[in-house]
């Protein structure tokens, strides 16, 4: 009569009780031997948050653990699939060791509050996937290639509509009937695309409010006079001829990475990297607005005319990456986790391709030959 979630609720606290109670053993046996051993007593501060460190990362190790395990059907994978889980938290407790070494208590509530945000995702996300008719029915582990492929390239070809219902098709589309399917995807990146719009404003105001109190010297403001910028454009008149092709692969470079990094951080890449640039922006205009010089000149004159090409253009290719990588959080009743994830990396290629890719080509030629 146990419900799923009863018995994801069961199997973590059969697998974290007992490791974790070890873990206070050892934290008040080392110290109590240094009040003992040289008279030194911890900061009640520290002491929180390394008990806090220890449980959060315990709970989001076993909740991952958990995930893997009822993912596959063999010991052996499951232990080869726990490096994706044991590499980066080794490489976690690293940082958090240097952090206490320098005495950076502030960064390390910080650390926590962003590992309560992981430890409730890998949770919600065991909860969702754990499913014990799945388990009980699934094949021998076996990596398929080619229906990987083959599921891939189907959506993204267009064989594939993505309608619910609909069948995979023999002939491929037409241009047209591609771009109409594509264009049906834009729709279903509302919620991604909600969510970088949040991280966009605060990026700004955090600029803004970092200008202010981080203002530039007198003598580094003159820098910024128009003369010398001038002066300093004139330096890479060479280059001109070949900006186009640089800041297209610049951009491109950009969106590469963040697919690569989303994967291992479930998005959280793409909502960094399309931030970063506007936090710099506003900051940048902060600056020049405490030197007395009108920001919006700057703005009109350097970033304007390409970023109303270039901003829908990350937007769509980040939106449809923050669906990619958060897809493995929650995923429909009728696919499995990887058939998912297949899905919307093909819906990603389409968006990128057929429209993002485009619009940044534009957009390098207005910011090259126009600005």
């Amino acid at each position: 009569p146990l419900t799923n979630t009863q018995l994801y609720v069961g199997k973590m606290l059969a697998a974290i009780v007992p490791p974790m109670a070890t873990s206070y053993l050892g934290i008040a046996v080392y110290f109590v031997g240094l009040v003992l051993a040289i008279g030194w007593s911890a900061p009640i501060e520290l002491l929180v948050q390394i008990l806090l460190l220890s449980t959060i990362q315990g709970i989001i190790m076993v909740a991952a653990a958990v995930i893997v395990s009822s993912q596959t059907t063999s010991v052996r994978a499951a232990n080869l699939l726990a490096s994706f889980i044991i590499v980066p938290v080794a490489l976690l407790l690293q940082f958090e060791a240097v952090a206490m070494f320098w005495g950076n208590r502030q960064g390390l509530w910080w650390l926590i509050a962003a590992l309560l945000l992981t430890m409730f995702m890998f949770v919600r996300m065991g909860i969702k996937i754990f499913n014990r008719e799945e388990l009980l029915g699934q094949d021998i582990d076996q990596l398929r290639l080619g229906w990987m492929w083959r599921v891939f390239w189907n959506r993204f070809s267009g064989r594939d509509s993505g309608r619910p219902g609909e069948r995979v098709t023999q002939s491929y589309p037409s241009v047209f009937a591609w771009y109409r399917q594509t264009l049906r995807i834009i729709p279903r990146l509302k919620l991604p695309a909600a969510t970088l719009l949040i991280a966009l404003v605060g990026s700004i105001l955090f600029g803004a409010i970092y200008a202010q109190r981080f203002p530039l010297p007198a003598e580094m403001g003159a820098r910024l006079s128009g003369a010398d910028i001038v002066a300093n454009v004139r330096a890479f008149e060479q280059l001109f001829g070949r900006l186009p092709l640089i800041i297209f692969f610049q951009n491109a470079r950009v969106l590469l990475l963040a697919a690569v990094l989303g994967i291992f951080t479930f998005g959280l890449a793409e909502l960094f990297i399309f931030s970063l640039p506007w936090l710099i922006l506003a900051f940048v205009g902060g600056l020049m607005a405490g030197l007395g010089e009108n920001p919006l000149l700057f703005f009109v004159g350097a970033v304007l005319p390409h970023a109303l090409v270039e901003l829908p253009a990350l937007l769509l290719a980040q939106s449809a990456l923050l669906r990619w990588h958060a897809s493995i959080l929650a995923r429909p009743p009728e696919r499995t986790v990887g058939e998912n994830w297949l899905l919307r990396a093909a819906d990603f290629g389409r968006i990128c391709f057929g429209l993002v890719l485009p619009l940044l080509a534009v957009a390098a030629l207005i910011e090259a030959l126009i600005e």
